[in-house]
C-alpha cells in the first residue's frame, strides 16, 4: 500500500465538487486491503485511490466507510457504454506538476484502448491545499470518429454516500456557467451540492465547474438512509472526436476532511474563481424591467414611467422583437420596423435600453461559417474567423442603435446545424457570447436569466449563497429573474435577503401601486458583500460581512441575522452535542 500524507487542521467534512472524471474497476470482488492503492489523508477524512483502476472510496479515520467503489461511465453515440467494469486493467504513473491552483502530484491511472479510446484518469493533489481534483481525458487512437454523448464521473452500483444520520440535509448550488457568468438555474441543472449531517457532523459537498463543452449536473435522492446520485456531463449533441485528438472532461473538485460548510464553500468557490475566467463588473445599477414576449413599445413604455419612479431606468427588450431571425428588425405591429426608432422612443422616456439577441442566428446563409437548417434558417458557426466578423457587425449595428447593454438569449439553432459544426451547444453558445462580449467593449454584455424567482425570502437567500463567496473573488453573476407579483410581500427580511445578491436583477412585469414602496426599498438598498456562515443551508439564516478598502484594509466586520437564525444556531449545536455524545 502506498500512504501520501497530508497535513492539514483536524475537522470531519467529505467534499466533493464535480468536475467530469473517471474510475475503472478490474476486480471489484478484491478487498481494499489486498489492492495496490494510494492513501491521501486530509484533516479527518481519507480518499483511497486503486492504483489498477482509478476506482476510489473514502473514509473517516474511525474507518467509518462515506464513500465506497465509486467508479465511471462513458456513453457513446451510438449508446455504447463503457464503465470500469469493462475496462481492462490500467496502468499507472505519479508525476510533480505545477498549475494556477499550486504545486502537487498527479496519480494517473491510463486504461488499454477500447472502442478506439483511451481513457486516463488522473488524481491531482496539492502540497498546501485541502482538496484534490480528478480528470479524466478521453484520446481518438482510431482511424475514424468516434462521438461522445456523456461522461458520468461518479458511477456506484449501490449508494454514492453512506454513513449518513435522518438528520441530513442537501442543499444545491442552483448555477450554471455561460463563458465564466454563473446564472441560477432550476434545481435539477445545479452544478453543485452540500450535504451536511449535524450528528456526524459530516459536510459532503458534490458540484460540477463546467469548461463549456458539455451541460454538466449535480442530483441526488436519499433511499432508507443512503443517497444515490446523478452526476453527468452531458454533450448535446454528442460530442464527435476525431483521430489523434483528445476530450478533456470537466476537473472534479474532491475535498474530503474539512468539517465547516462555509470552508467548503470558500474553498470551491476560490477555485472556481481561479479556473474560469470572468469579465470585469461594468454594470453598477441595480438591473432592469422587461414584459413577456407577446408585449410591444408601447406597454414597454407605458410600464416605464412606475419602473423609473422606483429607480429602475434600465429596460430590456427582450425576445419576441424581432420579426424575421437575423433581420434585426422589429416584429410588424408591435414594434416599428427600425429597431434604432424604437430604442429612441424609450431613451426619450427616460430609460437606458437593452435588447436581447439570439447569438447563433445570422441574417443570411450562403457563408462558409453558416449552414442552412431544414426550415430554410442560416445558423452561424461562431468558431470560425469570417463568424467573428459577422458577430462583431451585429454589435455595431446595436452600437448604433443607442443601446446601453446587451442580453444573449440561449439559442434556439436546431442539432443538426450543431452537428454539421461539429459543436456541442455549450460550446457554441460560450464561443459566440465571447465574440459578442468582446465586440460590445464597453457595452455590458450579459446571459439571459433562466431561474426565476419571486417574493420568498428563502429563494433570495438560496440563489444568494450559490455565488456569494464567488463575487467575493471577482466572479460576475448573470442576472436574476424577479417575477414581480400584484401585490408583492416586500417584507424587511426579503430586502436583506435581496441586498445579499451581487448581480443585476431582472424585474418582470409592470409594476403595480401596492407593490412599489416595497419595490423602491428593495432597489434602494446597496448591495452586501456578505458571506453565508450556515452554508449547508438551503436558506442561511446567518452572514458575515468584511468590507476593505483598495489596498485590502479591513474597513467593516459584522454579522447580520435573519428572523429564524436563533433556531437554526440551536440545531447546529444540538447535532454537534450529539456527534460529541457519539464520539
Amino acid at each position: 500500500m502506498k500512504t501520501i500524507a497530508r497535513d492539514f487542521s483536524a475537522g470531519v467534512c467529505l467534499v466533493l465538487l464535480l468536475f467530469a472524471s473517471g474510475f475503472a474497476v478490474a476486480d471489484p470482488s478484491l478487498p481494499w486491503a489486498l489492492r495496490n492503492h494510494y492513501s491521501i489523508p486530509i484533516e479527518e477524512g481519507v480518499l483511497i485511490y486503486g492504483e489498477d483502476n482509478a476506482e476510489w472510496r473514502v473514509l473517516l479515520k474511525d474507518e467509518t466507510v462515506l464513500a465506497d467503489s465509486i467508479g465511471f461511465s462513458i456513453t457513446l453515440g451510438d449508446g455504447t457504454e463503457l464503465t470500469g467494469l469493462s475496462l481492462e486493467e490500467g496502468t499507472s504513473s505519479r508525476d510533480a506538476f505545477t498549475n494556477a491552483i499550486g504545486d502537487g502530484t498527479t496519480y494517473s491511472v491510463t486504461f488499454p484502448p477500447q472502442k478506439g479510446l483511451k481513457v486516463t484518469h488522473i488524481l491531482r493533489t496539492f502540497k498546501a491545499r485541502p482538496f484534490v481534483f480528478v480528470e479524466i481525458e478521453v484520446e481518438n487512437v482510431g482511424t475514424t470518429d468516434v462521438a461522445v454523448a456523456s461522461i458520468r464521473p461518479v458511477v456506484s452500483e449501490s449508494s454514492v454516500i453512506q454513513s449518513l444520520s435522518p438528520q441530513t440535509r442537501i442543499h444545491y448550488r442552483r448555477l450554471q456557467d455561460v463563458a465564466g457568468q454563473p446564472i441560477v438555474v432550476a434545481e435539477e441543472d445545479a452544478l453543485m451540492a452540500v450535504i451536511h449531517d449535524p450528528a456526524k457532523p459530516i459536510c459532503f459537498g458534490v458540484g460540477l465547474i463546467p469548461t463549456g463543452q458539455a451541460r454538466s449536473t449535480v442530483s441526488f435522492r436519499e433511499r432508507d438512509g443512503e443517497w444515490h446520485g446523478e452526476i453527468a456531463c452531458r454533450y448535446e449533441p454528442a460530442r464527435r472526436i476525431a483521430p489523434g485528438e483528445t476530450l478533456s472532461a470537466d476537473p472534479l473538485w474532491i475535498s474530503h476532511g474539512m468539517p465547516e460548510a462555509h470552508r467548503v464553500d470558500l474553498y470551491y468557490s476560490w477555485a472556481y474563481s481561479v479556473l474560469v475566467d470572468s469579465p470585469e463588473r461594468n454594470f453598477p445599477a441595480r438591473g432592469w424591467y422587461t414584459l413577456d414576449d407577446a408585449k410591444g413599445l408601447n406597454d414597454y413604455v407605458a410600464a416605464g414611467t412606475a419602473w423609473n419612479k422606483v429607480g429602475i431606468n434600465h429596460v430590456l427588450v427582450g425576445p419576441g422583437w424581432e420579426g424575421r431571425p437575423g433581420s434585426l428588425q422589429g416584429a410588424a405591429s408591435r414594434f416599428p420596423k427600425s429597431m434604432k426608432g424604437a430604442v429612441g422612443t424609450l431613451t426619450q422616456a427616460g430609460m437606458k435600453v437593452g435588447i436581447s439577441i439570439d447569438p447563433l442566428v445570422a441574417k443570411e446563409g450562403g457563408q462558409p461559417w453558416t449552414v442552412d437548417s431544414s426550415d430554410g434558417q442560416a445558423w452561424i458557426n461562431p468558431t470560425l474567423p469570417g463568424a467573428a466578423k459577422a458577430l462583431a457587425a451585429k454589435m455595431k449595428t446595436l452600437n448604433s442603435w443607442g443601446v446601453a447593454f446587451v442580453v444573449v438569449d440561449k439559442s434556439m439553432i436546431p442539432d443538426a446545424a450543431l452537428e454539421k459544426f461539429q459543436l456541442t451547444r455549450s460550446e457554441a453558445q460560450n464561443a459566440a457570447y465571447k465574440a459578442l462580449r468582446n465586440a460590445a467593449a464597453p457595452i455590458p454584455v450579459f446571459p439571459a436569466s433562466v431561474g426565476m424567482i419571486q417574493d420568498n425570502v428563502d429563494d433570495w437567500l438560496d440563489v444568494g449563497s450559490a455565488v456569494a463567496r464567488m463575487a467575493i473573488y471577482g466572479m460576475v453573476p448573470g442576472p436574476l429573474h424577479f417575477r414581480v407579483k400584484d401585490a408583492a410581500n416586500i417584507s424587511d427580511d426579503l430586502v436583506t435577503a435581496a441586498s445579499f445578491w451581487p448581480g443585476p436583477i431582472e424585474f418582470q412585469g409592470r409594476l403595480k401601486h401596492k407593490s412599489r414602496d416595497g419595490i423602491a426599498t428593495l432597489v434602494a438598498r446597496e448591495r452586501v458583500p456578505a458571506q453565508p456562515m450556515d452554508a449547508d443551508r438551503r436558506a442561511p439564516r446567518t452572514w458575515e460581512v468584511k468590507e476593505y478598502d483598495s489596498e485590502g484594509t479591513l474597513l467593516d466586520e459584522r454579522t447580520i441575522s435573519l428572523s429564524g437564525a436563533r433556531a437554526a444556531l440551536a440545531e447546529k449545536s444540538a447535532g454537534s452535542k450529539e456527534n460529541g455524545a457519539a464520539s
